[in-house]
């Protein structure tokens, strides 16, 4: 019989891989969320607003948010969140970016159909039908932007263009659908499809720059992750 018994190396791998998983900022970042999620979710409608339920959720939140941040700084080896790349100026400007026109192009998502019912007695398909313009204006400038980017090098006129038009397109919502919207008009919500697509090139591009910065650290996957 051999002396000892000899280890998988496979097993040897999978555990390495395994250490590696920040299973306690996953953990505590989930928590977050759903503290965050279930008051919004409830509040006014299940519960009223000034029920004891609804600070108790958000105090949880404040403390798994605070359990969250101060794993990935000092416990997690590979950490979710790369919190070094945070203090840097081009990173929170193309966060903050890529944040306020998602919110705002998922607003506008949720907002259009419900137009389109309320004003013109749509169907729920035919409501659904006047997103398909900034669904393909997404889809479009997603693949042209990133061509352009990837051919030129140059990406921050584009990201003026869009800005530009997206906001001028949402103002032209605003003062020109009063409830009987033509054709020409529903197609205002095209520019803020592009804009999204814009946002999604820029993301790679955020992507790779951390990527660079971050294998300095040797902490590329993080890097990615961040955002």
């Amino acid at each position: 019989m051999p002396p000892r018994v000899q280890q998988d190396p496979n097993d040897i791998s999978s555990r390495a891989k395994l250490a590696r998983v920040d299973f306690l900022g996953a953990v505590t970042l989930n928590s977050t969320i759903v503290s965050l999620l279930v008051p919004l979710t409830i509040g006014g409608d299940r519960v009223v607003w000034n029920s004891p339920t609804i600070p108790v959720f958000f105090a949880g939140a404040a403390v798994f948010g605070a359990l969250f941040l101060a794993t990935e700084a000092w416990l997690a080896n590979e950490p979710i969140v790369l919190l070094v790349l945070l203090g840097h100026r081009d990173v929170i400007f193309s966060v903050s970016v890529m944040v306020t026109q998602a919110a705002a192009q998922v607003g506008l998502m949720f907002a259009i159909p419900l137009d389109f019912q309320a004003t013109a007695g749509a169907r729920n398909i035919m409501a659904g039908a006047h997103l398909i313009p900034a669904v393909a204006g997404d889809a479009i400038d997603g693949i042209l932007s990133g061509a352009i980017v990837k051919r030129t090098g140059r990406y921050k006129e584009l990201i003026l263009l869009v800005t530009v038009s997206s906001s001028g397109a949402y103002l032209l919502l605003i003062l020109r659908w009063r409830g009987k919207t033509n054709w020409l008009e529903a197609l205002y919500i095209f520019p803020g499809g592009l804009s999204t697509g814009i946002v999604q090139s820029l993301f790679g591009i955020v992507y790779w720059w951390s990527k660079h910065f971050a294998t300095k650290c040797s902490q590329a996957g993080p890097g990615f992750s961040t955002f």
